[in-house]
């Protein structure tokens, strides 16, 4: 956001927020939603145990296979999951909000994302360098889903709605995976 006013360089962080307000929907629907099972696909390759959902709606099982009951269903393509385990093609994950569940491989990506954690809406500043003094580019909200881009030490590069800037990685979840570090 280089080179804008101070009004426009607002109206974008203001979009920033607005976007981060709707993302901030339910990342879960209740298990009576269920997805249907898309073709078959190579198994989600992992960068330091971190994967991201694959689709929009992915169900979350109670064990590693078609027999266990879906718990839930995500809603969130793009949201980053911890690798805990895995049986046959089924990945066992952990959630932002801690939950872990079964998915089916065919559901994940290797696409590393994070999500914003921040403590309220627009709480977590996207710097223009990897530096806690550098100037905010925009405030990202909690519930946010952003690619992850690069690491420099403490701070993520992070791409999201044509914004890029750095943010802390202590408000971020996922933000261990640095493969472009």
């Amino acid at each position: 956001m280089a080179g804008l006013s101070t009004r426009a360089a607002g109206l974008a962080a203001l979009a920033l927020l607005a976007f981060a307000a709707a993302a901030n929907g339910a990342s879960r629907a209740g298990a009576g939603e269920r997805a249907s099972p898309g073709p078959a696909a190579a198994s989600a390759a992992v960068v330091d145990g971190y994967v991201s959902l694959a689709r929009d709606r992915v169900n979350a099982r109670r064990g590693p296979g078609l027999e266990h009951r879906v718990d839930w269903v995500y809603t969130r393509r793009g949201l980053p999951l911890k690798l805990l385990g895995e049986s046959g093609p089924w990945r066992r994950v952990r959630d932002p909000d801690g939950a872990e569940t079964w998915i089916l491989s065919d559901y994940l990506a290797p696409a590393l994302t994070v999500y914003v954690r921040g403590d309220a809406l627009g709480s977590t500043a996207l710097r223009r360098r990897a530096d806690g003094t550098a100037p905010v580019a925009a405030y990202l909200g909690r519930g946010l889903v952003a690619r992850l881009e690069a690491c420099a030490g403490d701070y993520r590069l992070l791409k999201v709605s044509g914004a890029q800037g750095w943010a802390h990685k202590d408000e971020l979840w996922g933000a261990d995976a640095c493969a472009h570090s």
